[in-house]
């Protein structure tokens, strides 16, 4: 139940004593807010708090390589950028959207943002994934790329690009390596960091003043159709203007009722090629999501969409 709630500080939850399967173990949880990663994994050690999510791909293999306690997800299309297809803006133009798939090798940013520690693949769905089929993501091709900016010059292209994210080192890092693999091709990017995340948020889904916007997807394997639908679907509400079609339409809907098996895979895999020629977003790669706790914790259980349940959950000591 609710105990406490400090906008940017913490959230207090406390122990229902009426709960259906009676009451649970932990008196209370708190939840509290932390400036960054790194200050969350300080307080984990030093046993200021006793858990904490990491989704920084350079500070997510060194718990995986050394076996913590921990809940990992893997999460399809979470390091990518929004391309704006609305009219009047550059990615209305096909050959410019896929001039800048083409452009941008995922490798190059996870080396520049993340020291080479984030998985980058241009597949929604990698070869982790039980929804990993046999059709790739678009393939860097720096010469193609050239060509189809200089032929949407020559029909009154300018080339410029708004470029919006967030202002954290990984998102500024991503957007540098982005922006440098898409001036090569031809482009002129202007990168517009926001103060916080809610005047993104503004910017790119309430007034749709951009041209490229560093975002996250996030398809989890569990249930990748709900938020498939919800942005990429005509009617899904989630696009921000990203580029849509009545065929994806229709294989979102096939989705809906598919299994994860062979009828299943068939259907996403012509998702992906028709994200391939739509190009509605870039795919830099999936991303780890872990929560991670200390040893004197005991049965958090995990769930979807990176949720763990506190119900059976104790703290010993």
């Amino acid at each position: 139940m609710l105990d406490r709630w400090a906008p940017q500080e913490e959230l207090v939850l406390k122990a229902n004593p009426d709960y259906w399967a009676g009451a649970p173990a932990l008196k209370s949880l708190r939840f509290v807010y932390m400036p960054h990663q790194q200050a969350s994994l300080d307080s984990l050690a030093s046993g200021e708090v006793d858990m904490t999510l990491v989704t920084d791909p350079e500070k997510v293999a060194p718990l995986i390589e050394a076996g913590t306690p921990a809940y990992v997800s893997m999460v399809g299309v979470g390091s990518m950028v929004l391309v704006n297809a609305s009219e009047g803006r550059a990615g209305a133009d096909p050959r410019v959207r896929q001039a800048m798939a083409l452009a941008v090798a995922p490798e190059s940013v996870s080396s520049r943002a993340y020291g080479g520690k984030a998985l980058a693949s241009t597949t929604m769905f990698p070869d982790y994934s039980r929804w990993h089929s046999s059709t790739v993501g678009p393939e860097n091709d720096p010469d193609r790329a050239r060509e189809l900016v200089k032929d949407a010059k020559a029909d009154g292209f300018d080339g410029k690009l708004v470029y919006r994210s967030v202002n954290d080192p990984g998102a500024r890092n991503s957007a540098l390596a982005a922006k440098a693999s898409l001036e090569a091709v031809g482009f002129e990017v202007e990168l517009d960091f926001a103060r916080d995340i809610s005047q993104l948020i503004g910017k790119v889904a309430v007034e749709r003043d951009y041209d490229l916007a560093k975002w996250g997807l996030n398809y989890r394997d569990a249930d990748p159709f709900s938020k498939m639908y919800a942005t990429l679907h005509s009617e899904g509400g989630q696009g921000f203007g990203m580029a849509t079609s009545p065929e994806l339409d229709a294989l979102l809907l096939e989705l809906q009722g598919a299994e994860v098996d062979a009828q299943g895979i068939a259907v996403m895999d012509k998702i992906q090629q028709k994200i391939n020629e739509l190009v509605p977003f870039l795919n830099f790669g999936p991303f780890a999501e872990v929560i991670t706790w200390n040893d004197n914790v005991h049965d958090i259980t995990g769930s979807g969409s990176t949720m763990v349940l506190f119900d059976t959950a104790w703290v010993e000591g």
